[in-house]
């Protein structure tokens, strides 16, 4: 896809005297950006509790957190310049820290949704992270449970960039039970971002703010499934306000997780049919979706919930044809069995997982093995 004339990323390493004294001012107000932001806006200081709190010398810490990023190979980035995180004006971050790597001129766009979708939410967001990514897109999301998860490993699989915005520090993230996809991401060549000191831990309060960013750093926003208490509809919020495309998909009008997302399509959210629907967003007129990873509308037979799980002859013939298949038949196995037992390299067994799994006919196991979905599995 064609990319934005965008300035390249102003990063900085561990060292750098400005870099420094930015990160030495968030750590002086206990990691809050937002007072911080306030206070060199001139909207006042820090409430005087929080003053209270704030008289230790945070040299010690800021000396810490800069042998962390060293060691992380993780580096600053001063956004001022970038048009995306200009248009929140006063509540644009004075500081970010970025591990892995970050392309601002590719297309991008932010997939969220809530942290316990049914299987129609999370077939979406795969599909939808896998189809954008193959087709050059970066997909943005918080690296939380549920939907943003989905988005990130499915934009993993298809080759692609990604970029979590976590609501703590790069170094505490946020839920530990994603670590592997975290690491996976920053080996990648994709980025893991925030504005919170490296070591701050994940607050309630901090999430709303990083929807922001989340929100700020793409061409559109597409909410995939949410409720009506969902932190996704403050990412639409903000896209809203920001004027950044929103996209909702529609979904059971007598869901409760889908109500979040159909008030959206009621208050004027774009309906997202299709990936290529986005391209009626001008960074994204480009884009162009692979025959095959978006499924074709079809029947639905009374008593067939996931219509989505036929297959094409095409696929059908990857099946038949596939030692992976045969293999997983006998028993669930993870990467290194596969690879071991095929002599197969292992990115060309990554990218036949995933087009089964796509197809419905494999799904991942917890503890990263995979196993084939019987016919009469809700799973």
């Amino acid at each position: 896809m064609q990319g934005r004339l965008v300035p390249p990323l102003d990063l900085r390493e561990p060292g750098d005297a400005e870099a420094r004294e930015r990160h030495r001012l968030l750590l002086a107000h206990w990691g809050e950006p937002s007072e911080v932001i306030a206070a060199l806006a001139g909207a006042g200081s820090a409430p005087a509790a929080r003053k209270a709190r704030t008289t230790a010398d945070p040299t010690a810490r800021l000396a810490a957190e800069t042998r962390w990023m060293r060691e992380a190979k993780a580096r600053y980035w001063i956004p001022d310049a970038h048009p995306g995180l200009a248009r929140l004006g006063s509540y644009a971050p004075r500081l970010l820290f970025l591990r892995g790597a970050f392309d601002p001129t590719a297309p991008a766009v932010s997939v969220v949704g809530t942290r316990h979708p049914d299987e129609y939410g999370a077939e979406v967001a795969r599909r939808l992270g896998f189809a954008l990514a193959r087709a050059g897109v970066t997909v943005v999301s918080g690296g939380a449970l549920g939907v943003d998860r989905i988005a990130h490993e499915a934009a993993l699989d298809a080759g692609g960039p990604t970029v979590v915005v976590f609501g703590g520090g790069v170094g505490r993230p946020h839920p530990p039970s994603l670590q592997p996809l975290f690491e996976r991401v920053a080996r990648s060549g994709s980025a893991l971002l925030s504005e919170y000191p490296v070591e701050a831990p994940p607050s309630r309060r901090h999430f709303p703010e990083r929807n922001r960013l989340i929100a700020a750093l793409a061409d559109a926003v597409v909410v995939v499934q949410a409720g009506a208490g969902s932190g996704a509809l403050i990412t639409a919020e903000w896209a809203k306000r920001l004027g950044v495309p929103l996209f909702a998909v529609p979904a059971d009008l007598w869901y409760h997780a889908s109500a979040g997302t159909l008030d959206l399509l009621r208050q004027g959210a774009r309906p997202l049919i299709h990936p290529q629907d986005l391209a009626a967003v001008p960074e994204l007129a480009s884009l162009s979706v692979a025959p095959g990873d978006w499924p074709e509308p079809g029947h639905r037979p009374w008593g067939v919930a996931n219509p989505w799980e036929t297959a094409t002859p095409a696929v059908e013939a990857t099946r038949a044809d596939s030692p992976v298949l045969a293999l997983l038949r006998r028993r669930p196995a993870d990467l290194d069995a596969l690879v071991a037992a095929t002599g197969l390299p292992a990115g060309r067994l990554q990218a036949e997982l995933t087009t089964l799994e796509v197809s419905g006919t494999v799904r991942r196991l917890p503890g990263g093995k995979w196993a084939v979905v019987s016919r009469g599995s809700t799973a």
